[in-house]
């Protein structure tokens, strides 16, 4: 599992369509949607074959790390990102994590969002640059 925290001033998405790659992916129900996001972090989430779902509590453990030391916000946007390995998990169950992690997040009392799984999105990110803005995990 690989990710990255991105605190972000401001964040908004919009899905332009359903992804066509991997194969698998054709067969998960996805929808276009859209949001606008203020004062949030992002966790950009990798899931590998392989991965263990105890991974899901370090990305957590991590996020109350952060959040205490620097962003403090309840605000968390779970994006799901396969762009950081060749080694990707099945769509299927990639996205299962991806709702994990965003029960878990909720059950520390954060307000979380997902961006839609499966699609290819246009995206503006606004960051104001603040120490520990960005932050790269992987877990094996």
């Amino acid at each position: 599992m690989k990710g990255m925290f991105w605190f972000c001033d401001k964040f908004s998405f919009k899905d332009v369509k359903k992804s066509s790659r991997p194969e698998e992916i054709k067969e998960l129900d996805i929808k276009l949607s859209g949001g606008e996001f203020k004062n949030t972090v992002i966790i950009f989430l990798c899931v590998e074959k392989g991965d263990k779902k105890e991974f899901l509590k370090k990305v957590v453990d991590r996020t109350n790390e952060l959040n205490g030391k620097y962003y403090k916000t309840r605000n968390i946007i779970v994006f799901p990102f396969v762009h950081m390995s060749n080694n990707i998990e099945d769509p299927e169950t990639a996205n299962d994590f991806c709702d994990e992690l965003v029960a878990a997040l909720k059950n520390n009392k954060y307000i979380v969002s997902k961006t839609t799984f499966g699609t290819h999105k246009k995206a503006v990110f606004e960051r104001s640059g603040m120490e520990a803005g960005v932050s790269y995990f992987e877990y094996y």
